[in-house]
């Protein structure tokens, strides 16, 4: 379906959705990294799935993202991870850092010369989230450098 995207592919070992965005930052104090990653282990949060059912496109300067979407038309355990890890940041005193709603989630699967008309249903993928990673992304290298990495942990929820 998707076999007439041109572009540069994605390396499935790069696959990640991200929450919360932070920012684009060279050496960022170590202060400061301490600080997220505080919030992000304080994010109370249990296993969940996210099931990507459309591929869509982003607008973009030289290139389109393509990406792979999931509903949004309620809320789901990764909208409620967002908001905790955003309620988690600001009580770290990093609020600065954080973009303004809408929050989309997607993942990248491809930067395409082309935009994608309108979005395309593809069969259902399921994807089981049970990891949080903080990741250092080195921009124009596809380095993504993990910080930091909660399993989760809580029975209880």
């Amino acid at each position: 379906m998707l076999s007439h995207l041109r572009g540069r592919w994605v390396n499935p070992s790069h696959y990640h959705v991200t929450v919360q965005f932070l920012g684009l930052h060279r050496g960022l104090p170590p202060e400061t990294i301490a600080r997220m990653k505080s919030a992000a282990g304080a994010a109370r949060w249990a296993p969940f799935d996210i099931t990507f059912d459309r591929a869509d496109s982003f607008c973009g300067s030289r290139r389109f993202p393509c990406v792979l979407r999931c509903d949004q038309t309620s809320e789901t355990p990764l909208q409620a991870l967002w908001r905790e890890l955003g309620a988690a940041l600001r009580a770290q005193e990093l609020g600065q850092l954080l973009r303004e709603p809408p929050f989309i989630p997607h993942l990248t699967i491809a930067y395409a010369d082309a935009a994608l008309r309108e979005p395309m249903p593809i069969q259902p993928i399921r994807w089981r989230v049970q990891e949080l990673v903080l990741v250092a992304s080195h921009v124009g290298q596809s380095l993504y450098e993990p910080l930091a990495t909660w399993l989760h942990d809580c029975p209880d929820l």
